[in-house]
């Protein structure tokens, strides 16, 4: 179980760099821009609220994205864990019909 937590907290760990990753690209595009041109006047400074609104709205959607990502992680580890007791099952389901076919054999 501890294996496929961990599996499970790697690909989210990986997944949130890459959408950090995403949205700091996506950010520093514009900005780029702006000192490549020049453009420090009242242009400039009328684009940052416009970029701030995009900052929020791309927070908000890796937000979502996370929530999201840790709901399929509790489904998962739900799932394993009936995995493991059902695995627990039918191996001591096993011994009892070994244990049964010992019997009849007698």
């Amino acid at each position: 179980m501890s294996g496929g937590r961990l599996r499970l907290w790697v690909i989210l760990g990986a997944l949130s760099l890459a959408f950090a990753h995403a949205g700091v690209a996506v950010a520093q595009g514009p900005a780029q821009e702006q000192y490549a041109t020049g453009e420090t006047s009242l242009a400039g400074s009328t684009r940052v609220p416009d970029l701030e609104a995009r900052v929020r709205d791309q927070d908000a959607e890796l937000r979502d994205r996370i929530e999201e990502i840790s709901t399929v992680g509790a489904d998962l580890e739900e799932a394993q864990a009936r995995a493991e007791g059902s695995q627990a099952r039918v191996e001591d389901l096993r011994r009892q019909n070994r244990q049964l076919e010992r019997q009849i054999a007698d």
